[in-house]
């Protein structure tokens, strides 16, 4: 639970938070390293070594992991903004397939749909637009699914139909993409990991007597940077890097263009 509210932290917070853990966690190394020194400390640092560089590789091998997930699931977000964005040109043109009046309705709920997703971007005006979306895409596929039964041109109905179902099926996918995120015990591991090696080597500078703060603090401000940016990329609609959504942005400009 304290894991999960440090990753809904600001990038700043949760830095401010993650660099002093890792600076103590290195002079605690230090310091316990410094208070079991004995005669025997050399072939014990020795030993610790080997320990140490082990610890290291598998913490860049599960550092790399969990930055393939983040970055995967980037990907994959941002690709369906792509997609959505080209589904609903679609069955804005698609549209003009059906008879009047129920042309006209149908492209002003989809323009108020689009015009909702554009917000949604936002996450602060997720949770108010989301449900504006859903009535706003049911009224559409009522417009088109009563079309299509009731008109003579079924067939050329059955193409806006088509075009509603996949903006449909997109914004399922779309929804599941931005929930989807990196598993908290992955999370948890790769913390536990970070943490553990750096105690490990504050302990190891410790036997030997030897303590580089510049180097260990530099150490600390590079891994907080890398657990931020995975962060970050988790992260589809706030922080520093964000799914903008341009493609829909576009999609929305060009439709409130054709419409003045």
């Amino acid at each position: 639970m304290l894991l999960q509210f440090l990753l809904e932290l600001p990038l700043l917070l949760l830095g401010g938070v993650l660099f002093p853990a890792m600076l103590l966690t290195v002079e605690a190394g230090f310091r316990l390293g410094r208070r079991v020194a004995r005669a025997s400390a050399e072939r014990e640092s020795i030993e610790l070594g080997s320990v140490e560089s082990a610890v290291l590789a598998l913490l860049g091998l599960l550092i790399a992991f969990t930055f393939s997930m983040a970055v995967a699931r980037y990907d994959e977000r941002r690709s369906l903004v792509v997609e959505e964005a080209n589904a609903l040109g679609t069955a804005w043109l698609r549209c003009d397939l059906l008879p009047e009046p129920r042309r006209t309705v149908a492209r002003e709920q989809l323009r108020a749909y689009i015009e909702a997703r554009v917000q949604q971007l936002d996450e602060e005006k997720a949770l108010t637009t989301t449900p504006q979306m859903k009535q706003w895409l049911d009224a559409l596929w009522r417009q088109v699914a009563d079309a299509s039964m009731q008109e003579s041109r079924a067939e050329t109905t059955a193409l806006a139909v088509q075009a509603v179902n996949a903006v449909i099926d997109l914004g399922a996918a779309r929804s599941a993409a931005d929930v989807n995120h990196i598993p908290i015990p992955v999370f948890k591991l790769l913390v536990i990991f970070t943490l553990v090696a750096l105690l490990m080597m504050g302990y190891a500078r410790g036997l030997r007597g030897i303590r580089v703060f510049s180097l260990m603090a530099m150490l600390c401000v590079l891994l907080s940077l890398v657990l931020l940016l995975i962060v970050d990329l988790d992260r589809p609609h706030r922080g520093t890097i964000r799914i903008r959504g341009m493609p829909l942005r576009e999609l929305l400009t060009d439709i409130q263009q054709a419409g003045s």
